[in-house]
């Protein structure tokens, strides 16, 4: 129950959230509210705010894997090690676990 409301919780931020840059987009190019505005954030070459979510996470968890990304993030994540027996989940060194 209380994941769910976290999730409901986090939903609602981020359409606040895509709420408030569609607002600005609308006041850069002087549009009325009742535009659309899908054309106004691709000329700005903005991204949907849940887009860029999942791009920001993305970039970061690619930093990390690298060595890009400051120790005490790259920290937080630990590569997969090998076991004794050999599974095809194994040769994907990108799959992570939870430390």
């Amino acid at each position: 129950k209380q994941w769910y409301q976290r999730r409901v919780r986090a939903k609602s931020n981020v359409q606040e959230l895509q709420k408030v840059q569609n607002a600005a987009a609308r006041f850069i190019f002087g549009q009325r509210r009742w535009q659309g505005t899908t054309r106004l954030r691709k000329e700005l070459h903005f991204l949907p705010v849940a887009e860029r979510i999942e791009f920001k996470t993305c970039t970061l968890v690619y930093k990390c894997l690298n060595g890009l990304a400051p120790d005490y993030l790259s920290s937080r994540l630990l590569k997969r090690k090998g076991k004794s027996i050999r599974l095809r989940a194994d040769e994907d060194k990108l799959l992570l676990t939870i430390p």
